[in-house]
């Protein structure tokens, strides 16, 4: 039988304990949001399109307004996802990925906005919704800095889920705001 080292017995349930806290990357802690796989927050443009170049076509969609970074729009097929018509990918200055808009078919009766609301809302905590049986639908989610948006007008053969951190929203809010407020003092001067 061999003598216990109690230093080293500790140590051990030390590193049992503690190693697999740590080894949970920033990009798999259980706040974060991964649409598609691409993490929020922190996974970058190079490797994003990198990525998503070997399952669709990809290409360079400007310079967003809200975030001031660049956006890669994705065809939708190829993606894993079915119904998916494309997905648009923000990134901050930086080059940091911020939100990521999929834009899908809704289905003849709405099926898939349903089918998606329940996805959603068994992985995220339910913040809000609106689903009337006619008319918009709506339910927004939040996990940790992230906030996930379903959305489905009622005329529209499409809906979008819009992933975004909360400092894009928070930008692209006040920015919408200043947007309504300058149209406003353009228009009423019109009188």
């Amino acid at each position: 039988m061999y003598p216990i080292n109690l230093s080293s017995l500790v140590r051990t349930v030390f590193m049992l304990i503690l190693l697999p806290s740590m080894a949970l990357a920033k990009d798999q802690s259980p706040t974060s949001v991964s649409p598609l796989g691409y993490t929020l927050g922190s996974a970058n443009r190079a490797d994003v399109e990198k990525s998503l170049r070997n399952k669709t076509d990809v290409k360079q969609n400007g310079t967003n307004r809200y975030s001031g970074g660049p956006m890669l729009l994705a065809d939708g097929a190829g993606l894993g996802v079915e119904g998916l018509q494309s997905a648009l990918f923000i990134f901050d200055s930086k080059e940091t990925l911020v939100a990521v808009q999929l834009t899908l078919n809704k289905g003849a009766l709405g099926e898939a906005f349903d089918r998606t609301y329940e996805r959603l809302v068994a992985k995220y905590k339910l913040a809000r919704k609106a689903v009337p049986f006619v008319g918009d639908k709506y339910a927004r989610f939040e996990k940790g800095d992230a906030v996930i948006e379903l959305s489905a007008p009622h005329l529209s053969f499409g809906m979008t889920v819009t992933y975004m951190t909360r400092g894009f929203e928070q930008a692209f809010k006040a920015l919408s705001t200043k947007d309504a407020q300058d149209k406003e003092k353009r228009e009423g001067g019109q009188f």
